[in-house]
C-alpha cells in the first residue's frame, strides 16, 4: 500500500499564507531600496552642489529712484521758413560764432542756384574759347614791353652819338612796337571786359544767394544737440530748486530731432547749445534719505543708459511734497556725452560700499545661531564660522575665511562631513 497523499490546503488559511509571502517580499524590497538610498544619497546629492570661491572685491548697496537731467541749455530757432542744412555733428563742442546750421529759402535759393550754375558754365566756356588767346596776348604785350626798353636804350645812345640815321630807324621801330602793343592791349581789354562781365554777374548772384541763406550761429560755447523736448527753459539749474517731485512725474516729453534737408516753419527749434561745464540731476527721494546724502561730499550714481558710475556733488534739497518726498539736486563738472539727450531717467544711488573678501549671499548659513559657510576641505563639507561685514542682495563681504576658499552655494543640501567630490 502506498503512502497516503498529503491533502492540499484550501480556503482561508491558504490565502493568508500567500498574502504574507507577498508582503514579506515587498518589505524586503523596500529595505533594500532604503539601504541603497542611504548608501547612494551623498553621491547623488553631490551632483547638485554648487561651489563658489571667496575673492577680494567691493560690494555696493544702492537704491533706485526716478530723476531728471537738468542743464543750462540755449535753444536756437529758425528765423524764417526754409530748408535746414546742418553743418556740425551731434555732440560736437563749438565756440561762440560757429555756424551750426543754415536755413535756405527753397524758392529764391533754387532760382539763384540755377542762375549761378549757368554763369559758371558761361565762364568755363569763355575760358575754354578765349583763355589761350588771352594768355598769348599777355605774353605778347610782355615781349613788346621788353623790346621797347631795348629800343629806347638804343635811341638814347643814338642821340648821344648824334647818329641821325639810327635815330630815325629806332624811332620808327619804337612806333611800330607801340602800335603792336596798343592793338594787343585793346584785344586783351575786350576779352577781359567780357570775362569781367560774367564774373561781376556771378558775384551779384552769389551775394543774393548769400542773402537767401540764414546762418544760425552759436551765441554761447557748448555741445550741439539736435534733440529738443520743450523743457529746456523750464528745467534750468536756477529754477529746478523751487520744484517738488511732481515735476518729474508730470513730464510729457515729446522729443523732436532736427534732420538736415527737412523744411521748417519760422520759430521751429533747430538745435540747442548745452553747457558742458556743469550738468545737474534732480532725484526723487524720501526727505530723510535726501538730507542724509547731502552730508556726503560726493554721491556715486548710475544712470540708465550710461554704462558707468558718475560722481555727483549734492547741491540742495527742494521743498517737501505731501508724501514726504523731495528733489535732491546734485551736479557734476564732468561732461558725459551719454546724458546730452536724456531727460527723465532711472538711477541707482550707491548708499554703502564694502570692500574685502566677497562671497555670494546664497552661501550663508548658520548652526545654532552661529553665522558661517560650508567650505570644502579634503573633498568634504566643513562648517566655517564667519563675520558678515555687509553686502547687498547678491553678495556679502565677510571675515573668518581665507581668500580662495571654496564655499558651497546651496548649503541646505549638505552637512558636516558631507562628501562633495
Amino acid at each position: 500500500m502506498g503512502r497516503p497523499r498529503r491533502r492540499r490546503r484550501t480556503g482561508k488559511n491558504a490565502n493568508s499564507q500567500v498574502v504574507w509571502k507577498r508582503w514579506a517580499l515587498v518589505l524586503a524590497a523596500l529595505a533594500l531600496v532604503y539601504i541603497g538610498a542611504r548608501w547612494a544619497r551623498e553621491p547623488v546629492l553631490s551632483l547638485f552642489v554648487k561651489v563658489g570661491q571667496a575673492s577680494r572685491g567691493t560690494v555696493e548697496v544702492s537704491r533706485s529712484a526716478d530723476a531728471v537731467i537738468v542743464r543750462d541749455e540755449q535753444v536756437v530757432r529758425s528765423p524764417v521758413k526754409g530748408k535746414i542744412v546742418l553743418l556740425v555733428n551731434e555732440g560736437d563742442k563749438v565756440r561762440v560764432g560757429t555756424v551750426v546750421a543754415e536755413i535756405e529759402n527753397p524758392e529764391i535759393g533754387a532760382e539763384l542756384k540755377r542762375r549761378l550754375t549757368e554763369l559758371n558754365a558761361r565762364l568755363a566756356r569763355f575760358e575754354s574759347e578765349n583763355g589761350r588767346r588771352m594768355q598769348e596776348l599777355t605774353d605778347e604785350i610782355s615781349r613788346i614791353n621788353a623790346q621797347l626798353l631795348q629800343e629806347v636804350d638804343r635811341l638814347r645812345r643814338a642821340i648821344n652819338t648824334q647818329d641821325q640815321s639810327l635815330i630815325v630807324t629806332v624811332s620808327d621801330k619804337i612806333s611800330s612796337l607801340v602800335a603792336d602793343r596798343t592793338a594787343a592791349a585793346g584785344e586783351l581789354a575786350v576779352l577781359e571786359a567780357s570775362r569781367g562781365d560774367i564774373l561781376s554777374e556771378k558775384e551779384t548772384v552769389m551775394r543774393q544767394l548769400d542773402g537767401a541763406v540764414n546762418r544760425l550761429e552759436a551765441k554761447a560755447p557748448g555741445a550741439v544737440s539736435y534733440y529738443t523736448d520743450g523743457y529746456e527753459s523750464q528745467l534750468s539749474p536756477s529754477r529746478i530748486a523751487a520744484f517738488g517731485p511732481k515735476v518729474v512725474y508730470s513730464l510729457q516729453l515729446k522729443a523732436a530731432r532736427t534732420k538736415s534737408g527737412e523744411e521748417v516753419e519760422a520759430g521751429t527749434p533747430v538745435f540747442k547749445l548745452v553747457n558742458t561745464q556743469e550738468t545737474f540731476i534732480a532725484i526723487v527721494l524720501p526727505q530723510k534719505d535726501a538730507q542724509s546724502l547731502t552730508q556726503n561730499s560726493s554721491i556715486q550714481i548710475r544712470i540708465d543708459g550710461v554704462g558707468r558710475t558718475i560722481s555727483f556733488r549734492p547741491v540742495s534739497v527742494g521743498p517737501k511734497s505731501g508724501d514726504d518726498y523731495v528733489l535732491l539736486l546734485a551736479s557734476t563738472e564732468e561732461f558725459v556725452p551719454e546724458l546730452l539727450n536724456l531727460r527723465r531717467v532711472g538711477v541707482e544711488i550707491v548708499t554703502e560700499t564694502y570692500s574685502g573678501l566677497v562671497i555670494p549671499r546664497s552661501a550663508l548659513t548658520s548652526i545654532e545661531g552661529v553665522a558661517g559657510v560650508y567650505g570644502i576641505e579634503k573633498a568634504k563639507a566643513k562648517f566655517m564660522p564667519i563675520i558678515v561685514k555687509g553686502g547687498n542682495h547678491t553678495h556679502v563681504v565677510v571675515e573668518g575665511i581665507k581668500e580662495g576658499t571654496e564655499v558651497i552655494l546651496n548649503p541646505q543640501l549638505v552637512r558636516e562631513g558631507f562628501r562633495v567630490r
